[in-house]
């Protein structure tokens, strides 16, 4: 059983990590046009954009939420 969840969570992240590609290119373009420099920070990582949305949502918030998701999905189809 252990298994068919490892595979099923495999699936889902790889959909995500692509889908991850083009919400970075998004916000990089966002970034080029909108900057919003941490205390005038000149680095492209050191931007509000880049910080808040693609560091923390993006890369610890969505995967925790996918992770927890998934988990809750499998334990209602294993009482069903």
């Amino acid at each position: 059983m252990n298994s068919k969840r490892s595979i099923n969570e495999l699936g889902i992240f790889t959909i995500y990590s692509l889908l991850y590609i083009f919400i970075v290119a998004i916000f990089s373009v966002a970034i080029m046009y909108f900057p919003m420099p941490i205390l005038g920070a000149r680095n492209f990582t050191e931007d509000v954009w880049y910080v808040v949305f693609i560091k923390i949502i993006f890369l610890l918030f969505i995967p925790l939420f996918i992770e927890n998701s998934s988990t809750k999905f499998l334990i209602f189809l294993k009482l069903n």
